[in-house]
């Protein structure tokens, strides 16, 4: 009955200062005051002026209460305590360290400055924290240089009932999957990284498939894809579809934000065959005035009228000219033009001068420029191809498609060429 009552007593006193039975008591080797050196009974710190008072260079060891930790010396540079300026740490170059009790440790925490690689005997260390996988007494850590050596500030050492970990830990959650429900929502995940989404794809057509050798010499495949919600280009994803067909179903891969165009790119997840692919009919472009085309076209296909191609020498981002395309319409409106696909029969030059023609084609962006880059088959509205000459008495028109003369100051359209008339 006595006994009975001392346990309750105890019980009691415990809980009144916020105390368990099976709490945890921590002790901290600190090594970042002027006195630090003290713990292991040297003379002093080392530091860049000369000094080796700290230099360890046999087994020294710190103790508290029953509590030992004890470093070898490194057979390079010495493992010591270090004083720069007014900050002060243990510099471990390599060696062992030894950390003893009669209690059970739980957990050491590294308060460092600079992490080498930590090597436990036994448990495993997270970062700068090392926990038990069984109950002990003892542990020893090898220290080898990663990045850098290792420089501690403290070691916390805390100590518990078995290996101070919990023996029914609670599982990490499993990671939420991110599904986006259709194109759009895809494009809206769209990171500079690439992030982790499964898209679901619903009667979704194949707008264009493009293969090409790129500049290293390896064969790729892009295809553009929209649904009701948005247009998307998969690049080299490993598809193998044709224009025209319907996929349906979800696939996993990285929702990618490459200069402003939205992509799909494989990962290690990506398995292509949970798509089903259809055969379906030649997509035929939404048709547009060249005014109405927006970020949001990008990679959708997209058929104009009724336009005139011009060119226009410009320079480069690095100041470099270049003879750039445009669509004019008869408002004035241009667009970008170029052959991406390499389209035969469809190259600007032949064209330019010549009005009344239609495109269809997919619209990509190109140092954030949208431009309209026309595929096959295509309906432009051209029987015939002519390369004419300049003629110096061709009507001449403003960029509102209003006719003017010679005597006009600004920008003017000739003979298909843009130029600034002074």
């Amino acid at each position: 009955m006595i006994k009975q009552l001392h346990l309750i007593f105890m019980s009691v006193i415990m809980m009144a200062f916020g105390m368990s039975a099976s709490a945890q008591d921590v002790i901290t080797f600190d090594f970042s005051t002027a006195t630090s050196y003290e713990q292991f009974g040297l003379a002093g710190n080392s530091d860049k002026n000369g000094s080796e008072a700290g230099n360890i260079t046999s087994n020294v060891t710190a103790t508290q209460g029953s509590t030992t930790l004890t470093v070898t010396p490194n057979d390079g540079t010495p493992n010591r305590m270090w004083q720069s300026g007014n900050y002060f740490n243990l510099r471990i170059y390599g060696g062992k360290m030894t950390i003893a009790s009669d209690k059970n440790i739980a957990k050491i925490e590294f308060d460092n400055f600079k992490t080498g690689i930590i090597t436990p005997n036994t448990g495993s260390v997270a970062e700068t924290v090392w926990t038990a996988g069984v109950s002990t007494n003892t542990v020893e850590f090898t220290f080898t240089k990663g990045k850098d050596n290792t420089f501690i500030n403290k070691i916390i050492i805390t100590f518990g009932e078995g290996s101070g970990v919990d023996p029914n830990p609670t599982p990490d959650p499993e990671p939420t999957e991110t599904v986006a429900e259709n194109i759009a929502a895809f494009n809206a995940l769209c990171t500079e990284t690439g992030a982790d989404v499964t898209l679901k794809l619903a009667d979704a057509k194949v707008l264009y498939v493009n293969k090409y050798t790129d500049k290293k010499g390896n064969e790729k495949t892009d295809v553009f894809v929209k649904d009701a919600t948005g247009s998307l280009m998969f690049y080299n994803a490993g598809l193998t579809v044709a224009n025209g067909d319907i996929l349906n179903g979800s696939i996993k891969g990285a929702a990618k934000d490459f200069h402003g165009t939205k992509e799909f790119v494989s990962t290690s997840n990506t398995d292509v065959t949970t798509l089903t692919v259809a055969e379906g009919s030649l997509p035929v472009g939404d048709v547009k005035a060249l005014n109405e085309i927006t970020e949001s076209d990008i990679s959708n296909l997209i058929t104009v009228n009724n336009v005139q191609l011009i060119s226009a020498d410009e320079p480069d981002n690095n100041g470099n000219m270049h003879t750039n395309y445009y669509m004019v319409d008869v408002h004035g409106n241009e667009f970008a033009y170029y052959n991406k696909f390499h389209i035969a029969g469809y190259d600007a030059q032949d064209l330019v001068g010549q009005s009344g023609l239609n495109f269809t084609g997919i619209i990509t962006l190109h140092y954030g420029k949208m431009q309209l880059c026309p595929i096959d088959p295509v309906n432009t509205g051209i029987e015939t191809v002519e390369n004419t000459e300049f003629n110096v008495n061709a009507t001449m028109y403003n960029v509102a498609g209003q006719k003017v003369n010679a005597n006009f100051k600004g920008i003017v359209l000739q003979n298909g060429k843009k130029f600034f008339n002074k």
